[in-house]
């Protein structure tokens, strides 16, 4: 596929992970309480969803299969049961309702903080940088990257440790219930934390893919929105349409390819699923003949097992959004680390009223090293004086002005306004001394 010259680096390895992770958790700091109040919720969802086939199993076991007791007895008990179920079933509810709630809001504060310090650190940055820069591919960091971000705060830091603690307390319940059965289900551990892992990395190239062509599908609307008028004034829709239509195609192409790993690891999940609950069909079914086992202790493994296999989906899924956050958190802080060139002096010259004496001084300046536009430029201009520059499109006569103000640094040579140097003045101050109108309104 062409590129249009509209490109997304993916993980260039600028920061290291725990430095990333350091960063994150420092924009965390201020919400450890409701990050603390969170898992406390976690813990409470975890034990009660593990706590449901136990009470199945009690039920059964004490109550239903127990003929030797009397019917009201047994009837008494499993209304108890059910009782203590639905109680569970409600703090489940309410729980995991407040969890949701506390991790939306925190990431939500962390995305605005984030988002302002992005936006406001764009407004600083030199001009040169945007001009190096595809308007599609900052708009993406202030949206997709940010959005990204957000799902691995709500979705992620908290429920991750859900699922692994699930997932051991699962385990751990099994082999008290049948140490023999639970042995024989372990086997199926590995070979779904393999397919899990799998997955998990063959879906972080797979989402990396995607927000390429995501950020160069975005680059292209702008850039084409924005100059629409040239585009009609030289009769270029068709052309513009064609690379817009390649871009899609290769969008949806990337995204259909996702669909299909997901499409393939899902049902080989639930496969793996129903091979062990059928291994404990079989299995335990004999041990109840055999009379090893209850008709509750098969059933709360029935329960179990289909618990089981939810973490280790959710994990898979999980790990992507991580991945895919620290890519995001990754361009989103070199971007936050991008310095400027163009600052004001630490001593800058003294705010003094400006009589408007101009001067070039063999003056040379390109916006690109290897394309000069102004060479050996020299000028005077007197206090009251009006001069018209007249050349060309592209002959420097916006630059000369650019250069006075101090949007760009000459290669060689000085800009003086009064007689001084201004790179000597406060930039804000120089910036305010001098009225330029642009051609495009934007204030």
């Amino acid at each position: 596929m062409r590129d249009f010259g509209y490109d997304e680096e993916g993980w260039s390895g600028s920061q290291k992970e725990r430095h990333i992770w350091q960063r994150i958790l420092g924009y965390s700091a201020k919400y450890y309480p409701g990050l603390l109040l969170a898992l406390v919720l976690s813990l409470l969802v975890t034990g009660a969803s593990l706590a449901l086939p136990r009470l199945m199993q009690l039920g059964i076991d004490n109550y239903i299969t127990a003929t030797a007791l009397p019917t009201g007895e047994r009837v008494d008990g499993l209304g108890m049961i059910a009782l203590i179920y639905g109680t569970l079933v409600v703090v489940v509810f309410l729980t995991g309702f407040l969890q949701i709630v506390i991790l939306e809001r925190i990431g939500q504060s962390i995305m605005h903080t984030i988002r302002q310090n992005l936006f406001s650190h764009l407004l600083k940055l030199d001009l040169a940088f945007f001009n190096r820069q595809p308007v599609g591919r900052l708009v993406t960091r202030l949206t997709n990257d940010i959005q990204n971000m957000h799902e691995m705060f709500t979705s992620v830091l908290v429920t991750v440790f859900n699922d692994f603690l699930k997932l051991a307390g699962i385990l751990v319940l099994l082999f008290l219930m049948n140490f023999r059965l639970a042995l024989l289900l372990s086997l199926f551990v590995p070979a779904a934390i393999g397919i899990t892992v799998v997955f998990s990395r063959l879906a972080r190239q797979k989402f990396r893919a995607i927000r390429q062509q995501l950020v160069r599908l975005n680059s292209f609307l702008q850039e084409s929105i924005f100059g629409l008028r040239v585009i009609q004034l030289f009769g270029r829709q068709a052309d513009n349409y064609s690379r817009y239509v390649s871009l899609s195609q290769e969008y949806v192409k990337r995204t259909l390819s996702q669909i299909r790993l997901f499409g393939t690891f899902m049902p080989l999940t639930e496969l793996m699923s129903s091979m062990a609950i059928a291994v404990i069909v079989w299995y335990g079914g004999g041990e109840i003949i055999r009379q090893q086992l209850t008709l509750g202790e098969l059933v709360a493994f029935l329960s179990y097992m289909r618990l089981f296999f939810q973490p280790l989906r959710e994990l898979s899924q999980k790990y992507s959004i991580v991945q895919s956050a620290l890519a995001s958190a990754e361009r989103i802080f070199d971007l936050l680390d991008t310095g400027m060139k163009i600052r004001s002096p630490e001593r800058p010259a003294a705010s003094t009223e400006i009589t408007g004496s101009i001067t070039f001084e063999n003056v040379s300046f390109g916006y690109n090293e290897d394309e000069v536009i102004l060479r050996d430029i020299s000028l005077d201009i007197a206090p009251g004086e009006t001069v018209a520059v007249v050349g060309s499109t592209g002959a420097g006569k916006s630059t000369l002005i650019n250069l006075l103000v101090r949007f760009y640094d000459p290669g060689q040579g000085r800009v003086l306004l009064d007689g001084i140097d201004v790179r000597e003045f406060n930039l804000q101050d120089l910036r305010t001394k001098i009225g330029v109108v642009m051609q495009d309104v934007f204030i």
